[in-house]
Formats: C-alpha cells, structure tokens, sequence
C-alpha cells in the first residue's frame, strides 16, 4: 500500500510538469543554458583572441633563443633550440595533456610537422621564386657559406635574453592554458572540428616564426636557410617535441600513443613524398611553392569535412531505462555519458550499488524523482560497440533502449 500511494504522487508530480511543460530535465537544462550562455559566446572569442596574442609572442620567442643560444656554445644552444624554439606548441601540447584532450595533442604536432613541410617551405619557394624570377635559386651552395655567417647578430645580452624568454614563456602558458580550455567552446560556435582548428590553426600560431623567418630569407634568395628552417622545426618536431608528449603523458599516468588513422597517416606520407620530389633537384622554381601549398590546402580540406569527434571519442547518445530504489520504483529516463567505460565515478550516493557514471547534471525534486540529462560524448573507438556496454551492465537491470 505504501508503495502504491509513493508511486500515486510520483505520478501525479510527474503529471503535473508534464501539463505546464516543465520537467526535472527540461528545468535544469534551461536554468543551466542562462547561466552559461554569456560564458559560450565569449569563449570563443577568447580562443581567437588568445590566438592572436599567441603568433607575435612565438616569434619573439624563437628570436630570443636564437640570441640567448649565441652565448652558450653549439650544445646547449642546440638543446634550448630544440626546446625554447618549439615552446608554443610543446606549452599547447602539455596543458592539452593536463586536460586530457589526446587528440588536440595529436592533431596540432602532426600539424606542425605538415605546416612546416607544406605551408612554411611552399610558401617560401613561391615568395623567392616570384621575387627573383630571372635569377636561378639553388639551395645546395657549398661555395657561399662563408658569406652567409654574418647572418646572426647578436643584439642582447645573455641575461637580458634568459629574462625576457622566461617572461614570454610565461605569457604563452597562460594563453595556451586559455586555448586548450576554449578550444571546443569555438568549434561548436563556429562549426569546426576540433581536429582542424588543432591540425590547422595551431600550428601556424606556434610555426609564426619559422615561417616569417623563411620567408624573408626567400626574398633575399637564401633557399638554403630557408629550407634549414622548415625541414630543422618540423625535425625537431618530430624526434623530440613528439617523444617528450609521449613521456610527459607517461609521466601524468596518461594513456597515449601515436596510432594515427588512415587520413593522417595519408597526410604524413603525402607531405614527406611531395617534398622529397619537390626538392630532389637542388634548384626551386614558385610553380614548386605552388604545388606545396596547393597539397597543404587539400589536406586542410579533407580534415575540414571530416567530422572527428574530440579525444578520438565517438560521440554516441544513449538513452537508458532503468528502476532504482528510493521510496518507491519508478522509471527513470536519462542520456548517460561514459568516460572511456573505465573508471566511472559518480558523487550520486543512491546509486552506490549501481554502475557509477559521471553525470554533470543532478536534479532532486524531493520526493525521490532523480532525472538525469547527460551527452554521451566521451566513449572511447574500443568500447563504442552495443556488445561490450551491455557486458559492462549485464549485472546491473540496465536495459538500453536505443543505440
């Protein structure tokens, strides 16, 4: 009898929002969306804007290392190249690896490494080759080295520099932190994958300086430091940016690994034959730029229509029905989301004898109605399958509606 009255005033309660329109997920969704609207349309204008700040800042940066790295020897200032002059993205990669977010990691060092074998060096050849069309551009010129050493001038002192690097280093921090945390925010505004603002616009952010350095050195037909800078920063990248992320993540108790898929892989492979063949010869040509920088604009394409959810998650949605015990039995209607199906935790303490599930949004009317609303964004490749969720509930009378 006590049961049968408890599920009468559920009943009636649940009744009664339905007539005016109003429910448990409906309130908390709208009552959320108020509060969080001004904070989503500001965001990604703080990303743009952050963005911006970024592009000057690096090239200072790399402008500072090379300064610094004059007083040091070739050792240390080989080493503090490597990492002072990849500091953008290797600050963007580390707060993106605090924050969790494998696949903007991923995604910006294997755009980097694109960028500056396409973009950097194609837009190099294209500028010199315009600007010098009656002149022959070599890159293999053994015989005018001597008269390409007073390029580097040292315009600051030692501590000086070390001051004015820790100083910037700090700032790309605190803008790369603002990136990383609104990087979604912009590509839900702006109708972008997360994948191409990571492959795309951070690299050109954190390659500003190599790319403005080798095209300068391209109008004044110096091919060969041109082509040391793109090739040098996207080895660099490469053989130690790369391993360094690996090893920070290991180091955070974070899993990652360097699995790419077939699209990036492809844009790899296509960006290294491309320049091999492209510079095979000893001699350049702008129609040579041109190819470069076409092949980069196709792969910013093919990553600009392909739809990869952030994390390498597949975002899925869920719609489960289950009983749970409080004064009563009744139903339940929620959307859940699943963090990688591992580790699931949840601070709800009614459902401590069910599957623990992170769930953001909590709504308790007092009379032992739970509604729960929750995008399942967050189900890693391995465990977006019908067979192994129902597995991960079986025990739990968790019924899945619909998958």
């Amino acid at each position: 009898m006590e049961n049968g009255g408890n599920n009468n005033v559920v009943n009636a309660l649940l009744n009664k929002e339905m007539r005016h329109g109003r429910t448990a997920h409906i309130l908390s969704s709208s009552s959320l969306r108020k509060k969080s609207d001004l904070t989503i349309v500001s965001k990604p204008w703080v990303f743009a804007l952050s963005l911006l700040g970024l592009t000057p800042l690096a090239e200072r940066v790399s402008f500072l290392t090379e300064q610094v790295a004059y007083y040091t020897g070739p050792t240390v200032g080989g080493l503090l190249n490597a990492t002072c002059g990849n500091a953008t993205e290797l600050i963007i990669a580390i707060f993106a690896l605090n924050n969790n977010k494998i696949a903007v990691v991923k995604y910006s060092l294997l755009g980097s490494i694109i960028s500056n074998l396409l973009l950097v060096l194609g837009t190099s050849l294209l500028c010199g080759g315009i600007t010098n069309l009656r002149k022959e551009q070599k890159y293999d010129r053994e015989d005018d080295e001597e008269g390409d050493n007073d390029l580097e001038e040292v315009v600051i002192g030692f501590w000086s520099g070390v001051a004015w690097l820790l100083g910037m280093t700090v700032i790309i921090a605190v803008l790369s932190e603002y990136v990383v945390q609104t990087i979604e925010d912009a590509s839900d505004s702006w109708g972008l994958s997360v994948s191409f603002l990571s492959i795309i616009f951070l690299p050109i952010v954190g390659n500003a300086a190599e790319h403005a350095g080798a095209i300068i050195f391209a109008f004044k037909n110096k091919l060969d430091i041109s082509l040391g800078v793109s090739l040098g920063s996207s080895t660099q990248i490469s053989m130690f940016v790369v391993p360094l992320c690996v090893i920070v993540a290991w180091i955070l108790g974070i899993r990652m690994d360097l699995n790419f898929n077939l699209l990036e892989t492809g844009s790899l492979a296509l960006a290294i034959i491309i320049t091999a063949f492209t510079l095979q010869d000893g001699t350049s040509h702008y129609m040579k730029g041109l190819v470069l920088v076409l092949c980069y604009i196709v792969i910013a394409a093919c990553f600009l229509v392909q739809r990869s959810p952030s994390n390498y998650l597949m975002a899925i949605k869920l719609d489960f029905s289950f009983f749970c015990v409080t004064r009563s039995l009744y139903p339940v209607e929620i959307m859940m989301t699943l963090p990688h199906a591992i580790g699931i935790e949840t601070s709800c303490s009614k459902f401590s004898k069910w599957p623990k599930i992170a769930c953001p949004f909590v709504e308790n009317s007092g009379n032992g109605f739970c509604s729960y609303s929750m995008l399942l964004q967050h189900i890693a490749p391995a465990a977006a399958n019908r067979t192994h969720v129902n597995k991960l509930f079986h025990n739990k009378s968790l019924l899945i509606k619909a998958f």
